[in-house]
């Protein structure tokens, strides 16, 4: 009579081995066959993740620095004008549809040079305006890169259509 002592223990299967798709499938022997149409995907997997780095990078830069130099210029607004934080008659002035805010590109320029803490405020908006044009101009070159001439022309009669509107915009408010 065989007791659990005598019964030899179970023979176990040999270990599968896991492999990614850039190692292949196990072949005879253990070696790895590498499958192309498997390395080719998971090449473009790769590049797409780049890809997508890449813009929310582009997207949390933008964000970012827009943010910083609206407060630089809401600080030095404040710096140059200590009245604002004990005056609600002066701090009212400020944030009235009165308010003197650079309107163009140039007096933008020159606020920023001349330190003018409104126009720095300006300037970080239109950074802030202008992160998702980048976006979609750094779109257009990862489509070239990814090899992908249809999203390139998409892309980039998107971002004619984003810069043309900047410029309609602004004829249609002159």
């Amino acid at each position: 009579m065989n007791t659990p002592a005598d019964t030899p223990p179970p023979i176990a299967d040999p270990p599968i081995p896991v492999s990614s798709p850039l190692q292949g499938s196990p072949g005879p022997g253990g070696t790895h066959i590498q499958d192309p149409a498997t390395l080719a995907s998971a090449r473009d997997d790769e590049r797409v993740r780049r890809v997508e780095l890449i813009i929310s990078l582009v997207l949390r830069i933008g964000v970012v620095l827009s943010l910083v130099i609206v407060a630089i210029g809401l600080g030095i607004t404040f710096a140059h004008n200590a009245g604002y934080t004990s005056s609600g008659r002066l701090l009212h002035h400020l944030i009235s549809s009165r308010a003197s805010f650079p309107h163009t590109l140039g007096s933008v320029a020159s606020g920023v040079g001349h330190m003018n803490g409104n126009a720095i405020v300006v300037f970080g908006l239109i950074l802030l305006i202008l992160t998702p044009v980048m976006r979609v101009a750094v779109s257009i070159f990862t489509f070239i890169y990814q090899h992908d001439p249809r999203f390139v022309v998409i892309t980039s009669t998107v971002l004619a259509v984003l810069i043309t509107s900047f410029f309609l915009g602004r004829a249609g408010a002159g």
